[in-house]
């Protein structure tokens, strides 16, 4: 392990990364769900955020137990981690109204769950922005 990757496989840039990635794939599929709104028979999906973070913590937590204290992957139903990046497989959707075409999208709820995500998606950004500017700062007091 290089210099390099063991200061980016510490602390909380390689967590928020992956929430960051969990945003993004959430994001994809609500935006598919609203695409969607007029096919026949369509239905819905979402990502299980609940799921995604227990899988998080429970890495987290492994990660800290363990003598070198690197971020490998997660694995379980939803996630896992590789080169290609993380993947997140979706699941059924909660019950909603069924229209006359069977299509179960609520365009309501889903733009409620994209703005919640896109919100997200913004905080994890600002804190990994504000991790990467406080380590630029490190470095350039050493030198």
């Amino acid at each position: 392990m290089g210099l390099t990757s063991g200061i980016f496989a510490k602390g909380a840039a390689p967590v928020l990364e992956r929430a960051l990635s969990f945003c993004e794939q959430r994001h994809r599929v609500i935006a598919q769900n609203i695409a969607n709104v007029e096919t026949p028979g369509y239905q819905p999906s979402d990502l299980d955020e609940q799921e995604f973070q227990q899988a998080l913590r429970a890495e987290i937590e492994a990660r800290n137990s363990r003598a070198v204290r690197r971020f490998e992957s997660i694995t379980g139903r939803h996630l896992h981690d590789s080169a290609a990046g993380l993947r997140v497989l979706p699941m059924g959707h909660r019950a909603g109204i069924l229209r006359h075409s069977e299509n179960r999208v609520d365009m309501e709820s889903e733009m409620t769950r994209l703005a919640e995500n896109g919100l997200k998606f913004r905080v994890y950004s600002s804190l990994v922005k504000k991790h990467y500017m406080q380590l630029r700062d490190t470095i350039s007091e050493r030198a």
